[in-house]
């Protein structure tokens, strides 16, 4: 045999294990110290709820609090809304006030144009009822000194022919008589003479005067004028007063109508009847 091969054990040197101290030391540390394993089990349970529940009402807590920061931002939008509807009623508030400023003052103006345009009016409507006063004057005033002319006329002319009849008939008697019954060179003058007549509407008022007045002084061939003047009358009424007139070659009319009138072609036949029939229109 071979000694490298070979273990030699030593002899034992400690003591021996006295396992009955082990067992009698763990028999006093579990009667000394307090088991907490039987009720540690209920105490996390009880924890856990109340953990569960502290955290249910902080999760409802969170809830409100988001509610209200809602509502804060709803309220304040509101009043943003209401401050803007203030202050667009402060402006129309203001412009109304301005506007009713300026409404005032244009009314005035409008008054006061009206009240000149009905000054104005009022002056033409008298202005009017005057020329139509001076055109009645100076048409009564020329009937009558016609109708005086024509009185001493046929008074002159009676009285030529009374005498005529107590003279003796003889030559001389024949020939004066023979000149009565010639036209004498005045009558003849007022057969020829020159004539404006001047027949219309309310346009043609005072139209008469003012012919007088401006060929006072005029170098030209002098009119006898006189005008018929109808304001407001229709042709027909104003062409009725043509039929009286009796004029010659030399005579002049003026024709103002239709003004009046809505149908222009009754206005022609009427026209053209009347000067065809005083021979003006052929």
């Amino acid at each position: 045999m071979e000694i490298d091969n070979i273990t030699i054990r030593k002899r034992k040197t400690n003591d021996s294990f006295d396992c009955s101290f082990i067992s009698h030391r763990s028999d006093c540390r579990r009667h000394s110290l307090p088991d907490l394993s039987i009720g540690y089990d209920s105490d996390t349970d009880e924890l856990r709820e109340e953990i569960k529940k502290l955290q249910k009402k902080l999760d409802s807590a969170n809830g409100e609090i988001d509610n209200l920061n809602y509502e804060i931002y709803n309220l304040s939008k509101k009043l943003k809304d209401q401050q803007k509807t203030i202050e667009n009623l402060k402006k129309l508030a203001t412009e109304s006030t301005t506007s009713t400023k300026k409404y005032d003052s244009t009314k005035k103006i409008v008054k006061r144009q009206l009240r000149k345009d009905n000054s104005l009016e009022e002056l033409n409507k008298s202005f009017q009822e005057l020329q139509i006063r001076n055109d009645s004057l100076t048409q009564s005033k020329q009937t009558e000194t016609y109708r005086q002319i024509q009185e001493q006329y046929f008074q002159s002319t009676n009285n030529k022919c009374i005498k005529s009849q107590l003279l003796p008939q003889d030559d001389t008697a024949s020939t004066q008589t023979n000149n009565l019954n010639k036209p004498t060179n005045k009558e003849s003058k007022n057969n020829f003479e020159k004539k404006i007549f001047i027949i219309g509407s309310q346009q043609c008022v005072g139209l008469s005067s003012h012919l007088i007045i401006s060929r006072q002084q005029s170098r030209y061939n002098k009119y006898n004028i006189s005008s018929i003047t109808k304001p407001y009358a229709t042709a027909e009424e104003i062409l009725k007063s043509c039929y009286k007139l009796q004029p010659n070659e030399s005579n002049y009319v003026i024709l103002c109508v239709g003004e009046n009138d809505t149908t222009p072609t009754k206005l022609s036949i009427e026209l053209s009847s009347a000067l065809r029939l005083k021979g003006l229109f052929e």
